[in-house]
């Protein structure tokens, strides 16, 4: 196991990554900057790999709060790491529905095949792991996912025939920002037949506005959001609208 030197070092930011901060700040009204807290925390973890005590005192500082304002918000949230973790973190679901489909059994071979307990970090400095909250893919369970970045699933096949089972095509997925969400849907001749940005609504197979019902045929579909740490990712595929 590595061992974690409690005699953490000062943290200082970077004039590029103040400037983050002062353009993450600009987006809410005077005297509202602790709305700005989870992103600033976002990337302060993607420059330093987790957040130490230092790290929150030089948050609060910047955004003029009280150390405990940052502490009790950076240690509410799973994704924020409060010691060092390994280049690779591999997070297991262990809510209920991946749990009573093998998530236990994940986490014990794990810690066997690793051989350090949840939160400890192999001696390589290579891998940690530790079992989190619902991963958003309750239907696909168990779950395992290796961040810290974003995770993003879309179905290959769906079948909109209004019985309740797989009616949408949905793509899911974690530590996604919602609000940048783009997908759009194009038939075999390259015509767009289906737009959203809303994330939680998925193609019901309908095209034109929900005027004419999709053949039986399968579609290209284009996605594209940011993650939490405002980067932009593109995805396309296919999917089989089947009846």
């Amino acid at each position: 196991m590595l061992r974690v030197d409690e005699q953490q070092s000062p943290v200082t930011f970077t004039p590029e990554l103040v400037k983050q901060f002062d353009d993450i700040v600009s987006r809410y009204p005077a005297g509202k900057q602790k709305s700005a807290l989870l992103p600033i925390l976002h990337l302060v973890q993607a420059e330093h790999g987790w957040l130490s005590s230092k790290a929150m005192d030089k948050v609060a500082e910047y955004l003029e709060l009280q150390d405990i304002e940052v502490y009790e918000v950076a240690t509410f949230y799973s994704m924020y790491f409060m010691r060092p973790q390994g280049k690779y973190v591999l997070e297991v679901c262990r809510t209920g529905p991946c749990g009573i489909v093998g998530a236990e059994k994940i986490m014990d071979h794990i810690e066997q095949k690793l051989g350090v307990k949840e939160g400890e970090v192999t001696a390589d400095g290579l891998f940690s792991w530790r079992g989190v909250e619902c991963l958003a893919a309750c239907g696909y369970g168990p779950v395992l996912q290796i961040g810290p970045e974003y995770t993003f699933y879309a179905p290959n096949a769906f079948t909109p025939n209004g019985d309740g089972r797989n009616d949408l095509f949905m793509p899911v997925g974690t530590e996604i920002d919602e609000k940048t969400f783009h997908m759009m849907i194009f038939d075999r001749w390259g015509n767009l037949i289906f737009e959203t940005t809303d994330f939680h609504k998925g193609w019901d197979g309908r095209a034109n506005g929900g005027k004419d019902i999709a053949q039986i045929d399968t579609y290209v579909w284009k996605v594209s959001f940011n993650d939490l740490l405002h980067k932009r990712h593109k995805f396309e595929g296919k999917v089989s609208l089947i009846k």
